[in-house]
């Protein structure tokens, strides 16, 4: 808890106090003239409240203390690679995160073994690869991670029921966020906007928050979440891995398969009025428009800032088009929700005109991002079908006492690991500081609906 995990020479989150800790135990067996055992790991937790220490299940991470901190090779500080950008421009003042936890991609995952308690008690206990994740939130200090099961660390999948409202009880990856921009606010606010749109016809990404350790040292929350990859699709709709196309943002941002599909439907949108009936249908042969116009009307309604320009998922089985097949797997185009920590501010904001706005050249709404939206509203029928299932959306999903409900769900869940979380952290600064971030969103949720309608 007392080495840097930003470029911060003298940062402002090292603990002033004696963290909880656990203590870390791992042993194998060497006998001379036999291959030596497995490692195995075990972590021994011993608190005056016993097993009730922790509301919340709780994630051990052991690992070689220099897979994540050494100068040079460690993946959570900013070490080697910061230093030499430094060198290179001393008075640089940079927008983006620098240094060795920037790095992505197989060469910078390490081995960590991975233990699972649910209640005290501990479910699950094998090895696993570890990955910084993120992009701009790699910047904080407490880091989003990526965990992957792999045969070779001794187990292809983590078989446990870590959603409760997932039926699914095997992952081969899942993803653990520190929140992003919201880490220091409420906390909840992305998996707050995944857990109220989960049933529309739009994919999120189910979330459990979790107490994480390392090497025995309390590290504070984050939350566990799916991640969108070749495996969720499979799990999730039962396409296989080599058919997924998982896209971002312009449609050059291949996570899974390719995008020729993808770029000649928009080059369709962008070169075809869409004002006659024959050319509309045409296109929702290339996309769900009923997906398109939830995760739409999602972001505009809950007034996601970094948006559309970024943070923009879509995906689609690479088939050709069959609408007699189940869900998913019928070839059209789909979005699915993704990072939307920047929602629940200013209650007048009108981000319609945001999603609708014609040449724009940068963040947050580049040409290319709202073209599509506008040409389609150009179309009578999909107008209609939009502007009417907004109206749906705003009197059921998006109903203020819904949404303040689960923000009240979402914060009875943590509560009690608050006083440890902000020290630990140094943010919020106080449960006062906290209950006024949860406030606004509560706020939000009562006062959006005038403005927008």
């Amino acid at each position: 808890t007392g080495i840097s995990s930003t470029y911060d020479l003298n940062p402002d989150y090292f603990p002033s106090y004696n963290v909880f800790k656990g203590t870390v135990v791992r042993v194998k067996a060497i006998k001379p003239g036999s291959d030596p055992s497995p490692v195995v790991t075990r972590n021994y937790f011993v608190s005056p409240q016993g097993t009730g220490r922790y509301s919340i299940p709780v994630i051990s991470l052991s690992i070689n203390e220099d897979q994540l901190f050494d100068y040079e090779d460690g993946i959570y500080v900013a070490g080697k690679l910061f230093d030499d950008y430094r060198t290179n421009n001393p008075a640089d003042v940079p927008d983006y995160p620098i240094g060795n936890y920037t790095q992505k991609g197989s060469a910078f995952e390490r081995r960590a073994n991975f233990s699972y308690f649910v209640g005290g008690q501990q479910v699950l206990n094998q090895d696993i690869g570890i990955r910084v994740q993120g992009n701009y939130s790699r910047i904080y200090p407490n880091k989003s991670l990526n965990f992957y099961s792999r045969q070779e660390f001794g187990a292809d999948k983590m078989n446990y029921k870590f959603f409760d409202d997932r039926d699914d009880t095997s992952f081969s990856r899942i993803v653990a966020k520190n929140g992003g921009s919201d880490y220091f606010n409420s906390f909840i606010k992305d998996a707050l906007c995944a857990e109220l749109i989960e049933n529309i016809n739009t994919v999120s990404e189910a979330s459990t928050p979790a107490v994480t350790f390392i090497n025995g040292e309390y590290w504070g929350m984050l939350t566990l979440r799916e991640k969108y990859d070749d495996k969720f699709f499979k799990r999730k709709f039962g396409i296989p891995e080599n058919e997924i196309e998982l896209l971002e943002n312009d449609g050059y941002q291949v996570e899974e398969g390719d995008n020729p599909h993808y770029l000649a439907m928009a080059d369709y949108i962008a070169n075809n009025s869409l004002i006659p009936e024959a050319n509309y249908n045409y296109l929702k042969t290339q996309m769900d428009t009923e997906s398109f116009t939830d995760y739409f009307i999602t972001n505009i309604y809950l007034n996601n800032t970094d948006w559309p320009g970024n943070n923009i998922v879509f995906w689609r089985r690479n088939t050709t088009f069959n609408p007699a097949a189940p869900y998913g797997n019928d070839g059209r185009w789909r979005w699915a929700a993704h990072d939307m920590t920047a929602t629940f501010s200013n209650p007048n904001h009108n981000n319609l005109a945001v999603a609708t706005q014609a040449g724009g050249t940068d963040w947050p709404n580049p040409d290319w991002s709202t073209l599509q939206l506008r040409k389609l509203l150009e179309n009578e029928t999909f107008k209609n079908d939009f502007v009417s299932r907004f109206a749906d959306l705003m009197n059921t999903t998006f109903l203020p006492s819904r949404v303040v409900d689960m923000v009240n769900v979402m914060k009875a869940e943590i509560e009690a690991e608050m006083p440890e979380q902000m020290p630990r952290w140094n943010g919020p600064a106080d449960l006062g500081d906290w209950n006024y971030f949860l406030n606004q969103e509560k706020n939000f949720a009562n006062n959006r609906p005038a403005p927008q309608r």
